[in-house]
């Protein structure tokens, strides 16, 4: 099974700590493989064509929300095609974060790991 990373650049620095995480209060279980994007999809591919088949592909979708992510037309973006799909979403914030993304989904669960 194959989970969906949606995040912004910026906060690239912050997925192995959310990995871990995630793994170790049992969201994420073992044998689970976590898709970047960001690594997998070349220059002359389709972005939208791409990202769809990935969401889609994936069980479930994390995204690491933030100030960033939040701007990110890309991440709002992977987002919506994930609750369109209706693929669970685990929702990744800092410890009071209060922002979420703007989704229609009853799907989705927020964690807060410490700043």
């Amino acid at each position: 099974m194959s989970i969906f990373m949606a995040y912004a650049h910026d906060d690239a620095a912050r997925l192995d700590q959310m990995q871990v995480e995630l793994r170790r209060r049992g969201i994420v279980q073992e044998g689970e493989e976590f898709v970047d994007p960001a690594r997998t999809i070349g220059p002359e591919t389709s972005i939208r064509g791409a990202l769809r088949e990935a969401i889609g592909s994936s069980s479930m979708m994390v995204v690491l929300w933030g100030p960033a992510a939040a701007a990110s037309a890309t991440v709002n973006y992977e987002v919506g095609m994930a609750d369109a799909l209706d693929k669970p979403i685990v929702v990744v914030v800092s410890e009071g974060e209060s922002s979420r993304p703007r989704v229609g989904t009853l799907d989705m669960r927020v964690v807060e790991l410490p700043n």
